[in-house]
Formats: structure tokens, sequence, C-alpha cells
């Protein structure tokens, strides 16, 4: 878990550009530091009390309850911490293709990019030579 969150500090280090990318990584940060939170405020003390479920207390079944729903608690930060991790990858992979396709030529610059809108994706301009070879290989298949 240490490892986790170590991993995880780097990852906000380097997406501090990013604003929307840093902000789902630090959702998945505070998430996965959740888990600890809730393990030893809710899940440790119930394991201390009970050694680990070889020592069953009077009040067992309260014990049990409180130590099944923590569990059901890091689960779901560790299942929303996941989902944030996977979004913040899809919005940096998109923005890498944005920004990749952006630079290579016949792609306006972003500045045109911003004020056009000739409906195709990623301010992409008319290519008449690119076009023409695209007709050139479905006449082909005719």
């Amino acid at each position: 878990m240490v490892a986790a969150l170590l991993s995880m500090l780097v990852l906000l280090f380097l997406l501090r550009e990013f604003p929307t990318a840093f902000a789902l990584a630090w959702i998945a940060f505070l998430c996965l530091a959740g888990t600890q939170l809730v393990f030893w405020t809710f899940t440790q003390p119930v394991n201390r009390v009970t050694a680990n479920w070889t020592f069953l207390p009077g009040d067992w079944f309260e014990l049990r309850r409180r130590w099944e729903y923590s569990h059901a608690a890091s689960a779901a930060l560790n299942l929303a911490a996941l989902v944030a991790l996977i979004v913040c990858l899809f919005w940096t992979n998109e923005m890498q293709t944005f920004e990749i396709q952006a630079a290579q030529p016949g792609y306006d610059n972003a500045a045109d990019r911003a004020t056009q809108d000739d409906g195709m994706a990623y301010g992409r301009t008319y290519e008449p030579a690119r076009e023409a070879a695209r007709e050139a290989r479905s006449a082909r298949y005719m």
C-alpha cells in the first residue's frame, strides 16, 4: 500500500500541468488514502480485539458487522480509485493523441482550430492529395 501511495504521488507530480488528469489522479490518491483510514480506524481494532478472529468476544456479532462494513467501504474506495485512474489514463492518452495529430502536417494550429468549425475531427483541413489517393484505392476495388 505504501508503494501504491508513493506511485500516486509521483503520478500527481507528473500530471501537474494537466488540470483534468491531475484532478482525477488526486481523487484516486484520496481514495487510496481513504482505504488506509478505514482500515486503521475500523478493521484493525476489530482484528486486535478478536485476535484475528481466533477469539470471539461476547459482542462478536457487532464486531463482525463493523469488520464487514469496513471491508465493503474499502472495496468501494478502491473501485473509485481504479475508475478515476482508468479515466485519467484515457484522458491523458486522448490528450497525447490530440497533440500528436495537431503537430502533423495537414492539421491547423491550435488557434485556428479553436475558431474553425468545419465539422471534422481535430480541426483537420482538406487535403486534395489524400482525397485523390483514397478515391484511387476505392476505384481499384470496384
